[in-house]
């Protein structure tokens, strides 16, 4: 790690990965008309508590590299922990989907997620700047959602890999479609839970896409990073089950490496 990198110094010593797979004593979540088992709720837990750990090394480093960058910010900090109900509600979800716990954990990609914005004319340089910037650190781009110039959201969204495996969010915006994200929150979160109708979903849907018609889009941002992509692809496979293998990976890369940046 370079000299001038935070150090994760403090990160509580993680269960071994033995510890995993056992039951924990408690109750499950439920909410929404979704629910976690006892076990479920250990394994979303582990990620999010894995990932909090880092947060410290990962804001420094987000906090460094977007202050090296003319026009970039950092939007949201206060927002950058997600919340554990979030998260559990998010993965009930992909289970409820039918995906095994193990792609369940894998797909919570924004424990720690954070927000760059960039001036219209500077957005494509500034999100290209940051891209290269966190490569050249060695940590991997795991995923992009580029919606740009398409009906509903506007913006930039990228799932990064640690070499821990810690994941953690950024979204690439403007002040206009941030303005719109934070409008529309929570129309989107409305919208996506299970047990609406259609004729309500559908109607959440068009106000989303009539909040974004307004956004501009930047001077070359539908060509970066062109449409979705990402590693992780779901299982039909039981949902219930031990703590998956995903999470005691996470939890022994973490206790030996920091994963960010350089050694």
């Amino acid at each position: 790690m370079d000299s001038d990198h935070d150090q994760p110094g403090g990160i509580p010593q993680q269960p071994s990965p033995t510890s995993c797979g056992a039951p924990i004593q408690g109750s499950g979540w439920s909410g929404h008309g979704l629910q976690l088992s006892p076990e479920q709720v250990d394994a979303v837990r582990r990620v999010a508590e894995i990932a909090t750990a880092h947060e410290p090394a990962l804001t420094g480093l987000l906090t460094r590299v977007v202050d090296a960058v003319p026009g970039a910010t950092l939007a949201g900090l206060d927002h950058r922990i997600k919340q554990f109900d979030s998260l559990a509600r998010k993965a009930a979800t992909l289970l409820d989907r039918r995906m095994s716990l193990a792609d369940a954990c894998e797909h919570l990609n924004d424990p720690v997620r954070f927000t760059v914005v960039a001036p219209r004319q500077r957005y494509t340089a500034v999100t290209r700047s940051v891209i290269a910037t966190l490569e050249d650190r060695r940590l991997t781009l795991e995923g992009h959602w580029n919606n740009w110039g398409r009906p509903g959201y506007q913006g930039l969204n990228t799932t990064w890999l640690t070499s821990a495996r810690i994941r953690f969010e950024i979204q690439f915006h403007t002040p206009e479609s941030y303005r719109a994200a934070r409008e529309t929150h929570a129309w989107y979160e409305r919208r996506r839970l299970p047990g609406n109708l259609p004729e309500a979903r559908l109607r959440l849907q068009q106000r989303i896409e009539e909040a974004y018609a307004q956004v501009p889009t930047p001077p070359g941002a539908s060509g970066m990073l062109p449409g979705r992509s990402g590693r992780v692809r779901a299982r039909a496979v039981s949902r219930t089950g031990p703590v998956p293998d995903a999470v005691a990976r996470t939890t022994r890369r973490s206790r030996t490496a920091p994963g960010l940046g350089r050694d």
